[in-house]
């Protein structure tokens, strides 16, 4: 099974730090890129993300429709894909949108992310 097909294969997009975390260290320890397990967690993010590819495994299940969109950790794990494509103006907008509305308890961490990108 591919490393897509272990973390992504029959879960959705962890809503957890803890979770998420281990995801990421897992992909660096691996030395595997972010970006090509964008188009499993789009949907979660509340964007239209294009992609190139369709041989990932998407979420089992549609969302309920009171699911809060975008999730946090979700719109993180996008930044990064953008930051490894080297669109740091355009991760500086999420993290800009992370600390101004969708988790400004810890707007000063987005301001510090955004502030790495410029």
């Amino acid at each position: 099974m591919s490393l897509r097909g272990i973390i992504f294969g029959g879960m959705s997009f962890p809503t957890t730090g803890l979770i998420r975390e281990l995801i990421s260290s897992l992909l660096k320890h691996l030395k595997k890129p972010y970006t090509p397990l964008l188009p499993a967690i789009a949907i979660y993010t509340g964007k239209d993300i294009p992609s190139d590819s369709t041989s990932l495994p998407l979420p089992c299940d549609p969302l309920p429709k009171d699911t809060p969109l975008p999730i946090s950790y979700a719109l993180e794990f996008y930044a990064e894909c953008l930051l490894e494509q080297n669109k740091k103006d355009e991760a500086a907008e999420v993290f800009a949108q992370l600390g101004n509305e969708v988790d400004r308890i810890r707007a000063s961490y987005w301001d510090y992310r955004r502030k790495e990108c410029l």
